[in-house]
């Protein structure tokens, strides 16, 4: 895995904690890690499916923190205004490709 704070490899160990259940039949596992270059947290959130106590498999795995994926520091060069922009755009990167352009 890539840490998503510092982009360094790491060999992640999760320690997971099952949440439950919703009204949905989905289950709901916390997974965290700590990146051994930064020491800095990442979360993740898994969403299974089960019915009748089968599971169907994993539906989704969203990092919930942080929150976005850090990117390349801008440079110091580029005016402000269009610096706000970049950073906006990392920001929403994860959850809509289309809003960051």
């Amino acid at each position: 895995m890539i840490c998503p704070h510092c982009h360094i490899a790491f060999h992640d160990n999760w320690e997971t904690t099952v949440l439950g259940y919703d009204g949905d039949q989905k289950n709901f596992i916390l997974k965290k890690s700590v990146c051994p270059t930064c020491t800095r947290m990442i979360l993740l959130l898994e969403v299974s499916s089960h019915r009748g106590g089968t599971r169907f498999g994993l539906d989704d795995t969203f990092i919930t923190y942080p929150r976005h994926i850090s990117r390349i520091p801008i440079s110091t060069d580029v005016p402000d205004k269009y610096a706000q922009d970049y950073k906006e755009a990392c920001y929403v990167l994860e959850g809509s490709s289309k809003a960051s352009v």
